[in-house]
């Protein structure tokens, strides 16, 4: 993919709006030639929309500062048929996301295979000095005290 789609603006993040349908056109797009015929254990544009308000929401927690999030990035896997009944793999849909600099990007979309009752999968990447930063971060408001 030559270039990334926006998956959410950081405008339509602060103020959580809904992108508008103009917006997650070449979304939409990019998840109709990933997803082909499969559409029912597969991404919907506002799905991907929402793993990225909670990719988000995690960077936000974590106290991590806009210009330090770079080279972070998020892949969620579908996931599979909870019927009991199913008893047959079926296609599904991966997402690779990214922190740019005007929200969330869509890096890559690809099917993968589901099994019954597989749950979605969500995978957090960071560099290790970024993640180094995190745990620092996380217990800055700790004072250790004798023993």
């Amino acid at each position: 993919m030559s270039k990334a789609i926006v998956v959410i603006t950081t405008a339509d993040l602060k103020n959580k709006v809904a992108p508008s349908a103009e917006a997650m056109g070449p979304l939409v797009s990019a998840l109709a030639e990933v997803n082909g015929r499969a559409n029912r254990f597969t991404y919907t544009a506002e799905d991907v929309v929402e793993i990225a308000r909670k990719a988000e929401k995690r960077l936000d927690q974590a106290g991590l500062p806009m210009a330090d999030r770079v080279g972070f990035t998020v892949t969620a896997g579908s996931g599979g048929p909870s019927a009991n009944a199913y008893k047959f793999k079926a296609t599904g849909t991966e997402v690779t996301l990214r922190p740019a600099s005007k929200g969330w990007a869509f890096v890559e979309g690809r099917q993968t295979t589901v099994y019954p009752k597989q749950p979605q999968r969500v995978r957090y990447a960071a560099p290790a000095k970024m993640v180094e930063e995190i745990a620092r971060r996380s217990v800055d408001d700790i004072e250790a005290i004798a023993a």
